[in-house]
């Protein structure tokens, strides 16, 4: 039997302390009080902002300042840096489930992802600086988005914001790029990946369990819901006739297609690493959740995202992906032609107004044809932040849609069914035309960095595919869907930049 030396457990006992008292020493205490201060200062902001108080916005301007003074501290170790990524990927799927604890309790849960995305921010941006400057790609999409700003704000200096919308606004438009900076704060270890995995599949079976029960029990499922309704769902499934359309989990079925999608596509990512049949299963069960919520853009998109997907990670002569490109398109046009009448695809002219007039056009589609109007009128710049086509508008000040006819023409604005269907009109009728066309850009920008993205091994080639075809997915349901920019659905989407970038060969030469 093998016997084990006393003096040896010592001697280890006493490294593992000696290890522990040398991580407390390395700890940059400075660091994770400033961020512990900025993050009270970030709260005052937050109520300030809700309450609309002027006094209170004092706070802000503090975090700003903190937020600088990391500049010149420069501490590697800060409260979220990639040393504690753990805590970040928490946040994350912690966010991804406040719409279900919404549902059952009688606060808004789910308002709290903002703030925890702003909060978080502090640590986590400055942890990935160091990596997202190696890449010129990304540095000229940041000046870009500079710009952006910069003519967002000349919109509503002079157009017609009022301050509160605006700030409002700015600040929701702000999320993505925060979701986008936080992959790059995380080191994609083999044990956080793990735990990733886990977390992913699992989600993929609580979607499902929500689905089979408001099919099942539907009763139930609304008694469990008390505090929400499902307010879309009611419409026949096109995939499944004897069925409506199912949100399950989340309150659109829109938000959930859209996060099974993505969690399909990190499924399969999963598989064409390991080739475990773990990951077939949640593949299946994120299928499952996506055909019971009926939703036709988002399949299609998932479609197209998947093609490009296998054309980014399998390894051919470039007219071979050509050819295998326009085949694919082809037998997803015959597809569509043969199925136009299950898929319902008349009903789906009529709400995008190819075959209806102006005036009895769905909100999605009023949205988009007025916010061209807004842009021409306020040419070049737009209407101003917090005006039209966005939250802060919704909420704060809907004069614009008055102006517009809104409340003589459209049912929908006079009962209060203002939904925000579609990104872009937001962006072009508020900032103007040009923000807009820098916005694409910078959309062109970051999937032109994950396409630069150098792949030595299987890992980095199918998260670099991955990367790429989600935000191809993402923006093709920008038509219809504002969940780009919603940490609540596209936060762990974009992660998947960050991911990827792990995996390239210059990330992995610094880190391993």
């Amino acid at each position: 039997m093998l016997k084990v030396n006393a003096n040896s457990v010592n001697i280890g006992r006493i490294l593992g302390q000696n290890h522990f008292v040398s991580r407390l020493k390395n700890i940059n205490y400075s660091g994770v009080a400033i961020f512990l201060v900025a993050s009270i200062c970030a709260a005052l902001a937050g109520v300030a902002i809700v309450f609309r108080s002027t006094l209170l916005m004092a706070p802000a301007a503090v975090f700003l300042l903190i937020a600088f003074s990391f500049l010149k501290f420069k501490t590697p170790t800060v409260l979220l840096s990639r040393s504690y990524a753990w805590i970040l990927i928490v946040i994350v799927f912690g966010t991804a489930i406040s719409p279900l604890l919404a549902r059952v309790s009688p606060f808004a849960v789910q308002n709290l992802a903002d703030l925890i995305l702003f909060v978080a921010s502090i640590g986590f941006v400055f942890a990935a600086l160091p990596y997202l400057a190696r890449s010129k790609i990304l540095l000229f999409a940041f000046i870009l988005l500079l710009l952006m700003w910069t003519l967002q704000l000349a919109s509503s200096i002079y157009g017609r914001s009022n301050w509160f919308p605006a700030v409002y606004q700015f600040g929701y438009n702000l999320k993505w790029p925060l979701m986008f900076i936080s992959g790059f704060a995380i080191a994609w270890e083999s044990k956080l990946e793990n735990k990733v995995w886990v977390f992913l599949t699992g989600f993929a079976f609580v979607l499902l369990f929500f689905s089979v029960l408001q099919i099942v029990s539907p009763s139930f499922l609304n008694s469990l819901f008390a505090y929400s309704i499902n307010t879309y769902g009611g419409e026949s499934n096109p995939f499944i006739p004897f069925i409506k359309r199912l949100g399950g989990f989340y309150t659109l079925s829109t938000n959930t297609a859209a996060i099974a999608s993505v969690g399909l596509i990190f499924m399969l990512t999963g598989w064409l690493r390991h080739k475990n049949s773990f990951f077939i299963y949640g593949l299946l069960a994120y299928g499952i959740v996506l055909i019971f919520t009926g939703q036709r853009n988002e399949l299609v998109a998932l479609i197209i995202s998947i093609a490009i997907y296998f054309l980014l990670f399998v390894q051919r002569p470039i007219w071979q992906k050509v050819f295998l490109s326009g085949l694919s398109l082809i037998l997803l046009g015959i597809g569509i032609f043969l199925l136009a009448e299950q898929l319902q695809l008349n009903d789906l002219l009529w709400l995008w107004g190819i075959t209806g007039e102006l005036y009895k056009l769905t909100d999605r589609v009023a949205l988009t044809v007025h916010g061209y109007e807004v842009a021409q009128q306020y040419y070049p710049l737009g209407a101003g932040l917090g005006t039209y086509g966005g939250v802060a508008a919704m909420k704060f000040d809907p004069s614009l849609y008055d102006d517009l006819g809104f409340y003589r023409y459209y049912y929908w604005y006079r009962q209060g069914m203002f939904l925000m269907d579609t990104y872009w009109p937001n962006i072009y009728a508020e900032g103007g035309l040009y923000a807009a066309y820098v916005l694409a850009a910078i959309f062109c920008l970051i999937l032109l960095f994950a396409y630069q993205l150098k792949t030595p091994t299987v890992h980095a080639r199918a998260h670099r595919a991955a990367a790429f075809s989600i935000l191809i997915f993402m923006l093709l349901n920008t038509i219809s869907s504002t969940v780009l920019t919603d940490p609540k659905y596209a936060w762990m989407a974009w992660l998947s930049f960050g991911w990827a970038y792990y995996f390239s060969t210059q990330s992995v030469e610094s880190d391993v």
